[in-house]
C-alpha cells in the first residue's frame, strides 16, 4: 500500500492534478472578489467628485461674502 501511494505521489500526473486544483481555487476566489467589489471604484470616484464640488462651491461662496465691494466714483 505504501509503495502504491509513493508511486502516485511521485508520478507527474499527481503533480499536474494538484496544480490544476490550486489554479481552479485561485481563479474561483479571484472571480468572487471581482464580483464582490465590482463598481466600488466608480462609486468612490463619484463620492470624491461630490466632495470636491461641494468644497469648490463653499470656497466660492466664502470668496463672494468676504470680497469687499469696489468704491466706484462717478
Amino acid at each position: 500500500m505504501k509503495t502504491m501511494l509513493a508511486k502516485v505521489k511521485n508520478s507527474k500526473g499527481f503533480v499536474s492534478l494538484e496544480v490544476i486544483a490550486i489554479a481552479v481555487i485561485v481563479i474561483a476566489l479571484a472571480a468572487f472578489i471581482m464580483i464582490k467589489f465590482r463598481g466600488t471604484a466608480q462609486t468612490q470616484s463619484e463620492n470624491v467628485d461630490k466632495q470636491i464640488n461641494a468644497s469648490v462651491k463653499a470656497v466660492n461662496e466664502d470668496a463672494i461674502k468676504t470680497t469687499p465691494t469696489a468704491n466706484v466714483q462717478e
